[in-house]
């Protein structure tokens, strides 16, 4: 449905392994991702583009004692006239190791600004997995994705919505990650694909973990 792809969109991504920073950690980028759907989201002024949102986000997160880490995304719609908010919150069940992997569960939150026509929120619990290699850190993550979508302005929301879809829909979907953090001494490179529901997207990320 309409509310499934928005939330595909728009959902946050934390894009980071599942290994806790401690409390010196530090890890800030700047990420970029696309997301192509069925629908023409860019009939709520979410993209120009049709059938493809492209957002930049702003990303930082710190280690906390006791395995616990906090992390918060601002996002900015390439082309378009939105803005997202999302932040996380993980705790460590497992640090990590030379032999073990690292396990955390996560929790995360966005919210959506700049659109007149329509409010949008979501949240996840999500389980994540990562074990490093030299300079490679894979991660794997599953969650489950509930989002709320609200018209706010009957008939002005285009031809996406119809008017018998115009109230507030919750969606619970599905969501898997899987990505790579590449260090490369002088910076950080990782590429994550997300799948939430059955639309995928693919994000690049430039920045710091240490």
């Amino acid at each position: 449905t309409y509310a499934q792809e928005l939330t595909a969109a728009l959902d946050y991504r934390p894009m980071v392994p599942a290994e806790p920073l401690g409390l010196t950690g530090f890890d800030v980028g700047v990420s970029l991702y696309n997301t192509k759907f069925n629908s023409s989201l860019n009939n709520v002024e979410l993209s120009p583009v049709e059938n493809s949102v492209q957002m930049m986000s702003v990303q930082a997160h710190k280690g906390l004692p006791a395995g616990i880490d906090i992390g918060a995304a601002y996002s900015v719609g390439l082309g378009g006239n939105i803005t997202t908010l999302g932040y996380d919150i993980s705790y460590a069940i497992l640090d990590g190791g030379m032999a073990m992997p690292a396990v955390n569960v996560r929790y995360t939150s966005t919210t959506l600004s700049g659109v007149d026509v329509l409010s949008y929120s979501s949240s996840a619990i999500e389980l994540g997995v990562s074990k490093g290699f030299a300079m490679l850190t894979p991660y794997a993550s599953i969650a489950q994705v509930s989002s709320t979508v609200t018209p706010n302005s009957r008939g002005s929301v285009g031809s996406a919505m119809s008017s018998a879809a115009l109230s507030t829909v919750n969606s619970s979907l599905l969501k898997t990650s899987f990505g790579v953090n590449v260090n490369l001494t002088a910076f950080d490179l990782l590429v994550d694909m997300t799948t939430i529901g059955d639309i995928s997207s693919t994000s690049f990320k430039l920045g710091f973990r240490f």
